[in-house]
């Protein structure tokens, strides 16, 4: 039985938020008990307004590509994970001494663990990235991605990810990956899909079913959900034969 579907916000859920037809597929999730999960780059608090305003009364929140989680939707939050939260004063320190030397010229995203460093322009990105880089060769246990098109970095905990997101999210509810299904399209989705979950995407290779849109990634949960239903109404059906027997 499908427990839990996981959906990425940025390129996937946010473009279409407006529709009528992904607010009420969303919410018939919810209506028939399966768990929702909203991952997203963006922070928590960014995420949780967005899908309370989709019309979910329950969800877990995974911001900042799974380094924080939020166990239920509505403030005050009872129960959350912060991973490697011995690395979180590390990444803020690098975060002020990033702002002192750029000041005006750099923009960071409101995180509580990750840094989302935004440089005014082309120029200021390649200075930017040198400071990075040297942060990163001299601190082993963090990465950093790039984005061109927004000047853009991420700095993380090297073990942080959407994969390590999801299994923290797996073992808190008791669940195996045939319980899970995860909808993508930004390559952030990739350690998630190799979680052995039932992955569905129109763009990372990883994902083990292809769809065109988001339209059909829907039609595809369905389907998944409706054949794991009768796989285990079969086996129920099996068992009490075989216990008549």
């Amino acid at each position: 039985m499908i427990k839990l579907v996981v959906f990425d916000l940025d390129k996937t859920i946010a473009p279409h938020s407006q529709r009528g037809d992904i607010r009420n597929h969303l919410i018939s999730l919810e209506d028939k008990g399966i768990r929702l999960m909203f991952i997203s780059s963006k922070p928590t608090t960014y995420v949780s307004g967005f899908v309370q305003s989709l019309g979910i009364t329950e969800a877990i929140i995974v911001g900042e590509n799974g380094a924080e989680i939020h166990f239920n939707l509505n403030y005050p939050v009872h129960k959350t994970y912060v991973y490697c939260e011995h690395e979180v004063d590390q990444l803020a320190t690098l975060q002020v001494d990033l702002l002192l030397k750029y000041t005006r010229d750099i923009w960071f995203q409101p995180n509580n663990v990750n840094v989302s460093a935004f440089s005014r322009n082309s120029r200021i990105h390649s200075l930017v990235k040198k400071d990075i880089k040297d942060f990163v060769s001299t601190h082993k246990n963090f990465s950093y991605n790039e984005n061109l098109e927004e000047n853009s970095f991420e700095i993380h905990p090297s073990q942080s990810d959407r994969g390590a997101g999801i299994r923290v999210v797996m073992r808190e509810l008791g669940l195996k990956p045939p319980e899970v299904i995860g909808i993508g399209n930004t390559r952030n989705d990739k350690p998630l899909f190799l979680e052995g979950i039932h992955s569905i995407s129109w763009s990372q290779s990883t994902a083990n079913h292809k769809v065109l849109n988001t339209s059909q990634a829907i039609n595809k949960v369905n389907e998944l959900i409706s054949e794991e239903e009768k796989f285990s109404l079969s086996n129920i059906y099996y068992f009490e034969a075989y216990k008549k027997a």
